[in-house]
């Protein structure tokens, strides 16, 4: 199993969490784009000890130090699709179906 878990997206996946978790596991959620989770089970959180963590990302400086490191060490993202502007519902609808694998980027200009 897992000791760590950091999820950026929640929905009913993050539902499965804490049968993969080992005792005292910690699970880390940063963002919430598939919506709810439905159908998560509190037993294996609590019989195991599992941590749930809520964050914002962290403080402005942190933020900053984060751009600094990606920059530095040439972290690019994986990007699924890039829409123009214009097909913006198109590509509110793709994340709503939530078969994307990365970012899904509106393209201004």
């Amino acid at each position: 199993g897992f000791d760590v878990i950091v999820d950026s997206a929640a929905g009913d996946g993050f539902s499965l969490f804490p049968a993969l978790c080992n005792p005292g596991a910690r699970i880390g959620v940063y963002g919430g784009s598939l919506g709810k989770v439905n159908g998560l089970s509190m037993q294996p959180v609590f019989w195991k000890q599992i941590s749930i963590l809520g964050s914002t990302m962290g403080s402005p400086e942190e933020f900053d130090a984060m751009l600094r490191f990606v920059g530095a060490h040439r972290i690019v993202p994986v990007v699924d699709t890039v829409f123009p502007l214009e097909e913006g519902a198109a590509a509110f609808e793709r994340m709503d179906r939530g078969d994307q694998f990365g970012k899904i980027v509106l393209k201004i200009a």
